[in-house]
């Protein structure tokens, strides 16, 4: 710890790093000194001044050395300089700052998520970043509030840089008893060659979430030719008739059927899941068509049954789109029942574990994936899903019923890269070998 009394100075050495625990400003409630770094040449700078009430009433950094003077001084009315220079000012409301700058003095505390780059193939943009909320540190559970009761209302993510950027997330349940929750955020880039670190921020204070159409809401997570994104944390027992919500913002909200009970909300891969009973449930939701390529799907299941069921499914003999497993297969279609139809052999599916299903197309071929690997690969006839068929989960609409548990169901307009599905299933299989906090 590095302390400071009123009217004190310290300096050191140009170019070089001195290290510290917290570094305490110590005064008196009517002492006005400011706190700040400067260099006589040229460099980088910060500033900021007290106002005798202990608070702060403006903060700057600056890029040239021409901005400050000791003994010299700003008001919290004072104005955004020119050039490279930045300022905030404290006039009693919001922090305000330069566009490309994430700021709030109420925001003091954060957890680092640093995603290893071994399991990035190559560089990926606006990808859906999962969070397991039982992963950060014990200061969030004891700071955290609860708003509206809800806890985790006040988590915001940024990058971590000399200029942190705030980014799109999406809190989808947070637990202060079980000190776990869901939380997703979109990653502006993750590099392949680097660890990148990204920042969640809380403050303990109350507040509230932002609403799901908000610039930094739900839906502007699945934002990346997301169709329609289903993380079934809803209880099917009430949630009724549009009522297992699609978190895009697209409207293609699904509905539970047959037997489906509270009980069938149960925990999941991610957060919570779905479990289908093999004789009548399923989920179903709009009728969403491709009338060309790309298209992508993909869902985690769990099951034990030899039986055909359905994970995934659009139509029955005309332009369907499907995954569904065998006693001794996994198969994946698009197109027509002549078209494009890959059987993959393998049991593994049916151990009673979580495995991860995944297939997407470009304009003239499928590939498709399980746990993270593409499997196998051909191409298809373009004829492509355009029916009057609903997407249903759990079922071909007719029977083949799922008879396990399912979760984090997606549908989206965009091919999705080898690397792109493997950092999803590193991500989601186990988040802490994706990321360290």
């Amino acid at each position: 710890t590095f302390t400071m009394l009123p009217g004190s100075s310290a300096a050191f050495a140009a170019h070089q790093t001195a290290a510290f625990g917290d570094i305490i400003w110590s005064g008196t409630s009517t002492t006005t000194d400011p706190v700040y770094a400067y260099s006589t040449l040229s460099g980088t700078q910060w500033y900021a001044q007290v106002d005798g009430t202990g608070t702060v009433d403006d903060a700057w950094i600056k890029d040239s050395n021409a901005c400050y003077s000791a003994g010299g001084g700003l008001t919290a009315t004072s104005s955004v300089d020119g050039g490279n220079n930045t300022c905030w000012t404290f006039p009693g409301g919001a922090v305000s700052g330069g566009a490309n700058n994430w700021y709030s003095a109420g925001w003091t505390q954060y957890d680092t998520i640093t995603i290893d780059a071994t399991n990035i193939d190559e560089v990926l943009t606006d990808f859906p970043v999962y969070v397991d909320l039982a992963d950060l540190s014990s200061n969030f559970w004891s700071t955290t509030p609860s708003s509206a009761g809800l806890v985790g209302t006040d988590i915001r993510v940024t990058t971590d840089d000399g200029s942190p950027v705030e980014l799109a997330r999406e809190l989808v349940f947070a637990s202060s008893t079980a000190q776990t929750g869901e939380l997703w955020f979109k990653a502006n880039t993750i590099a392949s060659t680097t660890d990148t670190v990204f920042r969640i921020y809380y403050n303990g204070t109350t507040t509230g979430d932002y609403l799901v159409d908000e610039t930094y809401g739900t839906n502007a997570v699945w934002t990346n030719g997301f169709e329609a994104v289903y993380h079934f944390n809803e209880d099917p027992g009430v949630a009724g008739a549009g009522g297992i919500v699609d978190s895009t913002g697209n409207g293609n909200d699904g509905t539970d059927n047959g037997s489906m009970t509270s009980a069938d909300k149960v925990a999941g891969k991610t957060g919570y899941a779905f479990d289908f009973d093999g004789s009548n449930d399923y989920v179903n939701f709009t009728d969403i068509d491709y009338s060309s390529a790309p298209l992508t799907m993909s869902a985690w299941g769990k099951t034990t049954s030899t039986g055909v069921q359905r994970l995934i499914n659009k139509g029955e003999t005309v332009q369907a789109a499907n995954i569904l497993t065998t006693s001794g297969s996994v198969e994946y279609q698009v197109d027509n029942y002549t078209g494009t139809y890959v059987s993959y052999s393998t049991t593994v599916h049916r151990n009673g574990f979580w495995h991860y299903y995944s297939l997407s197309t470009d304009v003239s071929n499928m590939y498709t994936y399980l746990d993270g690997v593409q499997i196998a690969s051909d191409t298809h006839d373009n004829s492509w899903v355009t029916n009057n068929d609903p997407w249903v989960v759990g079922t071909i609409g007719t029977g083949e019923f799922w008879n396990g548990q399912i979760d984090e169901v997606r549908i989206a307009s965009s091919t999705r890269s080898d690397a792109w599905v493997k950092a999803e299933y590193y991500n989601q299989a186990t988040s802490t070998d994706f990321y360290t906090v």
